[in-house]
């Protein structure tokens, strides 16, 4: 059990302190950890005669390429857009824009890194956020390490209730439980840990802001306030979605009754017409209507959802919805932009080699994270490793450790829905065993893998290819880390809490 338990954490291990202390790129630290853990397959294997150490690696390997080719399929519209935008010159417009309603820079980072990234979490989730926001960051100002670290940071807060709510399916399907239920546990958590993640916002912009503290708080309370109520009294779907659109309004209106009365320097003149603005962020605005119209319109759901390309392999499997897609619907998006707005098809023609230049550099790091993380599902070290963290007096403390198990199952698969799917069966079966509140120890997995996608390796690679920052991502790691711990460990001490005194 020991060595087992030594194999299976070894190629995570390997791959943190590659990516940090190390300072390699996402893409060596990657493929180093890929092979220790095809390695630490053969050994997994030894015990189960039945299924052969090629098999597994191959269909393993099958399911990373198939699941990088969803991800890559993110980016690249993402890229598309952002590269047509800059080679346009719509940045200067949207950010003077913004300058208007939020006059000083941390202002405006918060805008696009706090409640952009949350709003489209809750539209489309699955990278999208990290992809389009961290581009728009890097055009307000901010160096591109610290802008994809803040809308990683930014994002993650939503994501327990992501892409309208998928996160609390699997809870659901595992448990038995009423979404309700789980929606309103789950809304505790950033409810009271969630000022954490604006505070690091504030801390990796430095801005001579007066208040710039307060500032951050405020704009934590004008999400965290909407996201809890409709969570807890309307369900999982909305939380993220509306609380984003609602706290946004909320903010700017703060900062209008602040600057209205005390006009800043940093204010900017506009110089810009209502034409200008509209041409300038047609393709986002394209983006928002498309994601949010195909995931809350019903018959476009249905439509959308009619096509579904699936393959099998034995215990290997895919799925994918290519109409649906968020990738789908932003190329969608930057098409329509290109045939409204007319812009050169040399400009065009450049956004998009631009993005393929920058997909083949990112594709290698995304399969050989995938590529460990598959391997370490099916080889069963994922299962060591849980198995491991519940036997003995771990029962007592489970609530403690919920969190953990969530962060692990982000990490290694970059996806809250894939963690609750991956580790759901084990919390049901420990919970039962244990007398534990199931509700409860679902909501701490739930917040647990929202948390763990700051640190999820490829959701980094893909944030650092929309700005240029490949090979740089353990820079990006190390900003990322320290609130996700946080956010891990107070999650963990909170659930405790409210298991000792019978809450849910």
């Amino acid at each position: 059990m020991a060595l087992s338990l030594l194999i299976s954490v070894a190629p995570m291990l390997v791959l943190l302190l590659l990516m940090t202390a190390g300072r390699m790129s996402a893409a060596k630290a990657g493929v180093a950890a890929l092979f220790l853990a095809a390695a630490g397959a053969v050994w997994m294997l030894l015990d189960r005669p039945e299924i052969s150490t090629p098999y597994l690696l191959g269909g393993a390997m099958l399911e990373a390429g198939f699941i990088a080719t969803t991800i890559l399929w993110i980016i690249f519209p993402a890229l598309c857009i952002y590269h047509l935008q800059r080679l346009t010159g719509a940045f200067p417009v949207i950010l003077e824009t913004l300058g208007r309603h939020a006059p000083n820079p941390l202002l405006r980072v918060f805008l696009i890194g706090w409640f952009f990234s949350l709003f489209m979490e809750g539209a489309a989730g699955f990278g999208t956020p990290v992809a389009l926001a961290a581009p728009m960051l890097v055009a307000s100002g901010v160096s591109p390490v610290p802008a994809v670290a803040i809308a990683a940071i930014g994002h993650a807060l939503g994501t327990s209730f992501g892409a309208v709510g998928t996160p609390i399916i699997p809870l659901v399907a595992a448990t038995g439980l009423a979404s309700q239920s789980i929606s309103q546990a789950s809304s505790v958590f950033p409810a009271v840990f969630g000022v954490v993640m604006t505070l690091f916002i504030a801390r990796l912009f430095p801005s001579q802001l007066k208040n710039r503290w307060a500032w951050a708080i405020a704009a934590a309370v004008a999400f965290i306030a909407p996201q809890f109520m409709i969570a807890w009294f309307v369900g999982p779907e909305l939380p993220t979605l509306a609380g984003a659109l609602i706290g946004a309004t909320v903010f700017i209106g703060l900062m209008r009754l602040y600057y209205g009365s005390q006009p800043s320097r940093e204010a900017a003149e506009p110089h810009t017409s209502s034409a200008h603005l509209w041409r300038a962020g047609m393709p986002y605005l394209l983006v928002i209507a498309l994601i949010v119209t195909s995931r809350l319109v019903p018959w476009m759901t249905e439509a959308l959802k009619s096509v579904q390309w699936t393959w099998a392999l034995g215990p290997f499997s895919g799925n994918v919805f290519p109409w649906f897609h968020p990738g789908t619907l932003m190329m969608v998006a930057f098409l329509a932009s290109w045939i409204i707005l007319r812009p050169s098809g040399h400009l065009v023609g450049g956004a998009v080699l631009e993005s393929a230049r920058t997909i083949a550099k990112v594709a290698v790091p995304v399969v050989a994270m995938l590529g460990l993380a598959r391997i370490m599902l099916h080889a069963g070290m994922i299962d060591t490793l849980a198995t491991a963290a519940a036997i003995g007096p771990t029962h007592d403390v489970w609530p403690l450790l919920a969190p953990a198990v969530g962060v692990l199952g982000a990490f290694v698969t970059g996806s809250a829905t894939a963690s609750n799917i991956l580790f759901m069966d084990l919390h049901t079966k420990i919970s039962a065993d244990s007398g534990l509140s199931t509700t409860l120890v679902a909501a701490a997995q739930n917040t647990g893998a929202a948390a763990g996608n700051l640190i999820a390796p490829h959701n980094i690679v893909a944030g650092c290819a929309t700005v240029g920052l490949v090979g740089k991502e353990g820079e990006v790691l190390k900003r990322t880390l320290g609130p996700c711990l946080i956010y891990m460990a107070g999650a963990g001490l909170f659930a405790l809490m409210l298991s000792k005194f019978g809450v849910f």
